[in-house]
């Protein structure tokens, strides 16, 4: 029989942050961290187990020409996103489910000619990253 095994992680912005173009986005207050692969300074999480992983990420905030992305190693996919041009407040999410290789490394990025402040205002949680690993090779 085999043992259970534990990754995964859910962080959340502290408080409002500039995200730059091509930065990983640190998500600061970590809710939770299973093996520790989540490093909050970075915003970087590595893959400590084979198998396949729920991710999801959600940025709130202002944005100005910017995009958001999850970022598996060099390959990027898009979080869908929402703007509002009457109050300038853009929203974008994603929940996926992939297969991920040990050592592989996620991060959320901002990228763009503009800037975005992304919302992290504490008690609300608005924007959020975090993986968990549903079923291990």
């Amino acid at each position: 029989m085999l043992g259970y095994q534990s990754a995964g992680f859910l962080a959340y912005l502290g408080s409002d942050t500039e995200a730059g173009s091509l930065l990983a986005i640190p998500f600061d207050m970590v809710q939770y961290n299973a093996g520790n692969n989540y490093n909050p300074e970075t915003g970087i999480f590595t893959v400590p187990i084979s198998g396949s992983y729920l991710i999801t990420a959600r940025v709130y905030g202002s944005s100005y020409n910017a995009g958001h992305w999850i970022k598996i190693d060099k390959l990027r996919a898009l979080l869908t996103a929402n703007y509002d041009p009457d109050v300038k407040l853009a929203s974008a999410s994603t929940t996926i489910v992939l297969h991920l290789q040990k050592g592989q490394e996620l991060s959320v990025d901002s990228t763009g000619s503009g800037s975005t402040l992304l919302a992290g205002w504490r008690g609300y949680e608005k924007s959020s990253f975090g993986a968990n690993l549903l079923y291990p090779d």
